[in-house]
């Protein structure tokens, strides 16, 4: 079995900012009765969100949207 901070190793950070950005999508009930995804992206260097969007479903229009923040 692996130890728990093996299965999962910590890298360091990105020096730069904007460097390396990370995307995700999270399923929640942000709105009590309604399922919303949030479209995140966070710069890995310093942890910051640099861009985040609501759509009823995981999308490739919502990273876009996402993408159209950075940029």
């Amino acid at each position: 079995m692996l130890d728990e901070q093996d299965a999962h190793p910590r890298r360091p950070r990105s020096k730069y900012a904007g460097e390396m950005i990370q995307m995700d999508a999270s399923s929640f009930h942000w709105i009590e009765g309604e399922v919303w995804h949030l479209h995140v992206a966070i710069d890995d260097a310093d942890g910051k969100v640099v861009g985040a969007y609501f759509d009823h479903q995981e999308t490739l229009k919502g990273y876009y949207e996402v993408l159209y923040q950075i940029l």
